[in-house]
């Protein structure tokens, strides 16, 4: 409740711990609640919530991420963004058709994260909704660029030129 909340804000550092628990907690309200007030607590919640980003649990992770945003401490930015998948699998659960989520979050996980199989996924399950060309060439890119394997690459960049608006590279 948010009088339970105003409590543990309150309380301060001494309720991070079981705040960081709560962000798993399978009531969606007690877990945004937690998230909130450790964004409130500030500071002393950052190292926890480090620790949280490796929870099994993709909430938790996707809470932590958002309650370490707020905070803005360089102790966060240092870890990277091991929570960017999850972040781009549930935009593109909620919306398969969204071209921007995909073409963003490949440079995501490919240069911030560094996730580069995710990114490959990320972009198999957008080619599995949308046939846009620029899907194909970012997946060749990653294939030539991030994995090395040349045959895949030179497939999916010639699957690019193939389709409306694809740049026009030789067959």
């Amino acid at each position: 409740s948010l009088a339970a909340a105003e409590v543990l804000r309150e309380i301060g550092a001494v309720a991070v711990e079981p705040l960081v628990a709560a962000l798993g907690n399978k009531n969606k309200s007690v877990s945004a609640y937690a998230a909130m007030v450790l964004e409130d607590i500030g500071p002393p919640s950052v190292e926890p919530l480090i620790m949280a980003l490796k929870s099994k649990d993709r909430r938790t992770r996707i809470l932590t991420v958002r309650a370490l945003g707020h905070i803005g401490d360089e102790r966060a930015a240092k870890v990277g963004y091991p929570a960017a998948g999850d972040l781009a699998e549930l935009v593109t659960d909620i919306d398969p058709e969204f071209r921007t989520a995909y073409s963003v979050m490949k440079t995501v996980l490919t240069v911030l994260s560094p996730q580069v199989d995710a990114a490959i996924a990320l972009l198999d399950k957008g080619i599995r909704h949308i046939d846009w060309w620029k899907l194909h060439f970012l997946q060749g890119y990653s294939y030539f660029h991030e994995k090395g394997d040349y045959r895949r690459a030179a497939e999916q960049i010639r699957l690019a030129a193939t389709l409306p608006g694809g740049p026009p590279y030789p067959p």
